[in-house]
């Protein structure tokens, strides 16, 4: 049951497997934040590695590990564990490989309260590689008025939400349960309750895909957030920069698609998706459902590039 008078301002989940390397990076991004009233929750999804040793040596008393007994392979039963444990005003979550901005929490925060919101999310950097990135408005869930668009991702490493929202909406489904990310099937659900979801438009995330670096759970390569960390610590402009690289990324990317062809299919997909919203279906999940048929599937693609072993 959600108490009436939280305990704390923020409760940040982080659900983790053993990759205590760059833990280590992402929980350093949460202790230098601008705001102190918080509790962490860092949840092993069953870690056999240095995890909770790596936790320790943060040496803050509002950081807490707790370890699963069995591994359930991907973030959605660590961070439902994460919410129960949860004792924060307002729950967010950060995933074990990506990065927070000082502000982070502050701009949320502000955000969620100027907007009389349920649920706000920020602007994400998502470091494709070491020389590109993908561009903003395909890494946020932005749509018209910054209000929740199904139709694009916006991880978790950028949502704050209330914490009553966790018993309106309920826990996070298991991967194999839907024909979307967990993530997705999430706000989905959350959309289809009416539940004001606002986007802030200021970058205090970067994330680093590790379904898209090969290999990334066997290297234990922390390369790319040390770099990124530096310049976030180091570089007052770096910010900038980032946010001037993406907007010409994006503007790139635009101009590339301007064929009639392109901009006609694009048309129809917009109708299409449209009217799927209005009937309460994801035309993603649909679209997965009729070329896949299996639940689960994309993640189980990912677990592969991973290195990790198949869950099925």
């Amino acid at each position: 049951m959600i108490k009436s008078e939280p305990d704390l301002l923020v409760s940040v989940v982080v659900a983790t497997f053993n990759r205590s390397n760059v833990l280590r990076l992402t929980l350093e991004s949460i202790k230098w934040q601008t705001i102190n009233d918080f509790e962490v929750w860092v949840i092993g999804d069953a870690c056999t590695d240095n995890t909770e040793e790596v936790v320790a040596a943060i040496n803050d008393s509002r950081f807490h590990y707790y370890n699963l007994e069995e591994n359930v392979g991907e973030q959605s039963g660590p961070n439902n564990e994460g919410v129960k444990r949860a004792r924060g005003k307002y729950i967010a979550f950060l995933n074990h490989d990506d990065l927070w901005w000082p502000d982070h929490l502050e701009t949320l925060i502000g955000g969620i309260e100027a907007n009389k919101a349920d649920f706000v999310f920020s602007m994400v950097d998502s470091v494709k590689s070491e020389k590109g990135r993908w561009n903003i408005h395909r890494t946020n869930g932005a749509g018209e008025k910054l209000q929740y668009d199904p139709r694009i991702h916006a991880p978790a490493s950028c949502w704050l939400l209330r914490r009553e929202l966790t018993e309106k909406v309920g826990p996070w489904n298991f991967y194999q349960d839907s024909h979307l990310w967990p993530s997705h099937d999430w706000l989905f659900r959350a959309s289809k309750k009416g539940i004001n979801m606002r986007m802030i438009p200021w970058l205090t995330v970067a994330t680093f895909p590790s379904g898209k670096r090969k290999n990334s759970y066997v290297d234990s390569d922390d390369s790319e957030q040390k770099r990124f960390m530096e310049r976030m610590q180091s570089d007052k402009e770096f910010r900038a920069h980032e946010l001037a690289d993406i907007a010409l990324g994006y503007r790139m990317h635009w101009l590339e698609f301007q064929a009639p062809e392109d901009l006609i299919s694009q048309a129809f997909r917009n109708i299409w998706h449209k009217l799927a919203f209005k009937v309460g279906i994801h035309p993603i999940a649909l679209s997965n459902t009729m070329k896949f048929h299996r639940k689960g599937w994309r993640l189980d693609v990912l677990r592969k590039n991973r290195g990790l072993k198949a869950l099925r």
